[in-house]
């Protein structure tokens, strides 16, 4: 999420403070939330944890659509291999 970050940052001439890189997404939210400036929050996190009547404002980004790639693996010899082998082909399923 750091390059769509700094992707996005770049192209609305904002500066990226990287005194908090690895913070947790709570403690990113809540101290968007103490005025300490704006935060770029995945959606799926956005819809279980932020709340109408939070102390945040939640804004859907314009433009562009930013997305992340992600993959799924297992330790070789994985007793459970087939299951998480079909995992795998409903994620791939459900994201075309």
């Amino acid at each position: 999420m750091a390059e769509q970050v700094a992707t996005i940052a770049v192209a609305v001439k904002a500066n990226v403070l990287r005194d908090y890189e690895g913070a947790s997404l709570d403690a990113i939210r809540q101290m968007a939330g103490m005025g300490m400036g704006l935060a770029l929050l995945p959606q799926l996190y956005v819809r279980q944890e932020v709340r109408e009547g939070d102390d945040v404002v939640v804004r859907p980004i314009k433009g562009g659509r930013y997305y992340r790639e992600i993959g799924v693996l297992w330790r070789q010899g994985a007793g459970r291999a087939p299951a998480y082998r079909l995992i795998a082909e409903i994620l791939r399923a459900v994201s075309r």
